[in-house]
């Protein structure tokens, strides 16, 4: 190798140094402590190195220009910033001890695992003391009371009564019955409620229901009554002493000729008359019946 090309060698290698020197220059931490077998202590080349003055007895710290020293600084400004702002929040209100906002959640954790640790937590007694804030709630209080109309018995017994049991047992057998007998308007009623639950009103439940000899029709659904039976039933219930009628969901049974046979009746004793859904009476035969019944007629709707 000549003498020339070693020369040549070496200022492209002098030219590449300055070229990359300011890309490559790191400056380096400070040594912490002394190694043993080093006199100038340990130093350390890192990109998240630091510059710092000979004198640090005043000085400020430069941080280095990097990916890692930015992300530091950021760090140390968040933490900063909850420093100051806890600071504040105590001295705003000192009683408060909540540090974070999941506390709330982290503590409902903890309570529901306590509890299916221990059933007994579960427990809540009948005369269990309430705050103010829910008894004072009308919503509280609406709630309350609906549960237990739904419970039933006040909400203190699911255990149904002997006469919702024979009630149900009747609407389920209610095909067998032939006839109710002497049986009170109230009963008749239960079973009218309880036969439309299980969807078995149809025209031969009303039969029964509204035989001769019954002093009250009430029905909470008349859509499988027809108007022809209806009107069977009005010609041998009212000279046997019919009184009241209260009907809903009648707009099939109860039409024009419903209402021609309340009118032609003779000595009629009808005073309660409650029509609910009439949607085929016209006006004109509504008036006629108002008319008709007004003597002895002391409630309608």
């Amino acid at each position: 190798m000549s003498r020339q090309e070693s020369n040549g060698r070496a200022t492209r290698a002098r030219q590449v140094a300055e070229r990359e020197a300011s890309r490559l220059a790191r400056p380096d931490k400070p040594p912490v402590g002394s190694v043993v077998h080093s006199k100038r202590g340990s130093r350390l080349s890192t990109p998240f190195g630091s510059l710092q003055s000979p004198d640090t007895s005043g000085a400020t710290q430069e941080e280095w220009c990097g990916p890692f020293s930015v992300a530091r600084q950021m760090i140390a400004a968040r933490e900063e910033a909850r420093r100051l702002r806890e600071e504040q929040q105590a001295a705003i209100d000192p009683d408060n001890k909540a540090s974070h906002p999941l506390d709330y959640l982290h503590e409902q954790a903890l309570l529901e695992k306590k509890r299916k640790e221990n059933p007994s937590m579960n427990w809540v007694g009948d005369n269990n003391s309430k705050d103010d804030s829910a008894s004072a709630n009308y919503y509280v209080k609406r709630r309350s009371r609906v549960s237990k109309m739904r419970t039933g018995s006040g909400g203190k017994s699911c255990v149904p009564s002997l006469f919702h049991l024979c009630v149900d047992y009747i609407a389920k057998n209610f095909e067998h019955v032939e006839t109710l007998g002497a049986v009170g308007h109230p009963v008749r009623r239960a079973l009218c409620e309880r036969l439309v639950e299980l969807g078995e009103m149809n025209g031969a439940a009303f039969d029964v229901l509204a035989e001769k000899g019954v002093d009250t029709i009430e029905l909470i659904d008349c859509a499988q009554v027809s108007e022809d039976q209806f009107c069977d039933a009005l010609k041998i219930c009212l000279p046997a002493g019919l009184k009241a009628i209260f009907l809903k969901h009648c707009g099939r049974c109860f039409g024009n000729q419903a209402a021609k046979i309340l009118i032609d009746t003779k000595d009629i004793q009808l005073f309660a008359l409650s029509l609910s859904g009439a949607y085929i009476l016209k006006d004109s035969c509504a008036a006629d019946l108002i008319s008709a019944t007004a003597r002895t007629l002391s409630s309608i709707d």
